[in-house]
């Protein structure tokens, strides 16, 4: 009974989940009630009277084979958000899918062949077709070095960052809380230093002190890796897409394209060509697309990646030498996650294609969010090379390159 290798390594359902489930929730009445919230029915578990290690087995074990077990962690994982098994038991569970049983709504998926991407409710994702991207850098940080190619397959991003609006439905649909609405820290910037601030959240990135105006078409900030993480596996839920995060070398792909440019937009920068050096998000697609009709790739809000960050290219699966790798996928484990883009805080040059940046999973600021990737599968594949007017074929776009 164990849940897809990741994050760091294989996670035992039956052994390490519930002795961290025992050592947060340990009494009937926990255990209850997080069981009653994942939508369980408690009268088929027998957890009064025994130890909460083996009312936790029993509760996962009768899970397995119940849409719930998904949600069992979801609620519990809402409770205490730093708990990093909880949290990568939320992120691998169930082949990468969640159920969520707070709602059971559906959003459209259209395939639009004439600007080649999809729409699934208010989302828009763009194609980006398979290549040899460049990533890194040689003249900016020294973690960018070098500067190599990657061999990348197809996938959809979405065309703008999560916006205020959709994370909201999102919230509103499922219920769900944010790592910093549960306590753990947000940042922001107060006399040049980014510092906890009380109260602050997605719905108050400033926790109420700034007069600027932040609306639905806003990017959303104050997002946790995991909150980001969460909201991808809910709308792969209400769409039947592939949904993630993009890996580090997907996004600077899509950034940069297959020239590797320096901004999305070119290889200088022009003033008021992006949202840097502002006093606050503004509205998305408000500049500009880059060459995939991608918007905000630089600046308003840095975006949360799938990947584990290092400061070797090497540990993160690239060959520097011979043949380019094919979509490495970033290290197995590690400390913090990696983020892309730049912000309305920073200056050009941290909005660069190449600038990392990197953070704990759990932390939150007013100047990071995200934007969600589709992975092709064989039956989107399938799907997409049927469809009149696509002209794509399967090797075009899966490791074609």
């Amino acid at each position: 009974m164990n849940a897809t290798p990741g994050g760091g390594g294989t996670i035992t359902i039956i052994g390490e989940l519930p002795r961290e489930l025992a050592k947060l929730f340990g009494t009937p009445t926990d255990i209850a009630r997080i069981v009653t919230d994942a939508g369980l029915d408690p009268g088929m578990l027998v957890i009064y009277g025994q130890s909460p290690i083996i009312a936790w087995t029993i509760a996962l074990m009768a899970a397995e084979h119940h849409p719930g077990i998904g949600a069992v962690i979801h609620a519990a994982q809402r409770d205490n958000p730093a708990n990093e098994v909880l949290a990568r038991a939320m992120q691998y569970i169930s082949a990468g899918r969640l159920s969520f049983s707070q709602t059971d709504s559906t959003i459209h998926v259209e395939i639009i062949a004439a600007d080649s991407s999809i729409s699934a409710g208010t989302t828009v994702f763009r194609y980006i077709p398979p290549g040899r991207a460049w990533v890194g850098s040689d003249d900016g940080y020294e973690h960018e070095r070098p500067r190599h190619q990657v061999r990348q397959s197809a996938f959809f991003l979405q065309d703008a960052p999560v916006t205020r609006a959709e994370f909201e439905a999102f919230c509103n649909t499922t219920g769900f809380r944010t790592s910093a609405e549960l306590g753990s820290e947000a940042l922001y910037v107060s006399e040049g230093i980014w510092r906890p601030l009380a109260g602050a959240t997605w719905r108050l990135p400033s926790g109420g002190t700034s007069p600027f105006p932040m609306g639905g078409d806003h990017p959303v900030v104050q997002v946790s890796w995991y909150d980001a993480s969460i909201y991808c596996r809910w709308f792969a839920d209400v769409t039947g897409l592939a949904v993630g995060l993009p890996t580090e070398t997907q996004w600077e792909y899509a950034a940069g394209g297959p020239a590797g440019l320096r901004w999305p937009f070119g290889e200088t920068y022009e003033p008021g060509i992006a949202n840097v050096e502002h006093p606050g998000t503004t509205p998305v697609r408000g500049f500009p697309p880059n060459a995939f009709g991608l918007y905000d790739m630089a600046g308003n809000a840095y975006q949360w990646c799938a990947d584990w960050y290092t400061d070797q290219w090497t540990r993160a699966g690239h060959s520097l030498s011979g043949t380019p790798s094919l979509d490495p996928a970033g290290p197995g484990a590690g400390s913090y996650k990696v983020l892309h883009g730049g912000s309305w805080f920073d200056t050009p040059y941290h909005c660069r294609t190449a600038n990392r940046f990197y953070a704990a999973p759990i932390l939150a600021a007013a100047n990071w969010g995200f934007r969600s990737c589709v992975r092709l599968t064989d039956d989107l594949v399938r799907t997409l090379i049927s469809e009149p007017g696509w002209s794509l074929v399967a090797e075009a776009m899966l490791g074609g390159v």
